[in-house]
């Protein structure tokens, strides 16, 4: 297939205004990405509706949202900061992606072909016009890099998480038993349930678990009914 079959055919502006537009797009899907990506290690102080399986379907407008909603009811602590911050970083974001991918082209009177936002609540337009230029995309990579920054402060695992076994007992976690398949006791009370596409870092689980590795080894259990993490001995 030659290269002119797999470009578009319409207009385009120069590659570097486009690349920047891609930078953009791509920045916002990578935040979002990272906040839902470390849900799993979180998962033990979180409330019951923040999950890969409760939020991925979502806009990064409806998850911010739905962050939000949720550390208005969180205990006061370093997660509950994460959640907020978390949620204002993707509201920032979705508001920024949305100003490009709802624009359209039209010609700038200085820098040629550019995309021209006209600002709409829900369906209806608010007057509000504006380029999608050079100086417009400055200003949006600026405040999207602090809003980054802002949510790379994530919270340790065991550190103002909260209670991890209480955490655990309301997810319905079991005492203690031997599983035939790997026939291994485990720990009390030690179990961390994973949902859906949830799939741990093993390494991280030893804060989560709250007990020192020489305790035993972290094993990742799976089978047709049942995903979970557990500390077992031997």
């Amino acid at each position: 297939m030659s290269d002119e079959r797999v470009r578009p055919v319409v207009a385009l502006p120069e590659p570097e205004y486009l690349v920047r537009v891609g930078e953009l797009a791509y920045a916002v899907s990578s935040l979002e990405w990272t906040m839902l990506g470390d849900l799993h290690r979180l998962a033990p102080g979180l409330p019951e509706g923040l999950t890969l399986s409760d939020l991925e379907a979502r806009t990064t407008g409806g998850i911010a949202r739905r962050l939000r909603q949720h550390a208005e009811h969180m205990s006061p602590g370093p997660l509950q900061v994460y959640v907020a911050t978390a949620a204002e970083a993707l509201a920032t974001a979705a508001a920024l992606r949305n100003d490009v991918l709802h624009a359209r082209p039209a010609t700038h009177p200085a820098q040629g072909q550019r995309l021209y936002r006209a600002a709409a609540e829900g369906q209806r337009p608010t007057g509000h016009r504006f380029w999608i230029d050079d100086a417009w995309l400055d200003e949006a990579v600026v405040r999207l890099n602090e809003q980054v920054r802002a949510a790379a402060h994530r919270p340790a695992i065991g550190s103002g998480i909260g209670d991890a076994r209480g955490a655990r007992a309301r997810r319905g976690v079991g005492r203690a038993r031997r599983w035939p398949r790997y026939r291994m006791p485990c720990f009390d009370d030690t179990e961390v349930p994973l949902t859906g596409d949830e799939r741990a870092h093993v390494g991280d689980l030893g804060g989560i678990l709250g007990r020192p590795p020489e305790e035993g080894r972290l094993v990742h259990h799976h089978n047709a009914d049942r995903d979970f993490v557990a500390l077992c001995r031997g």
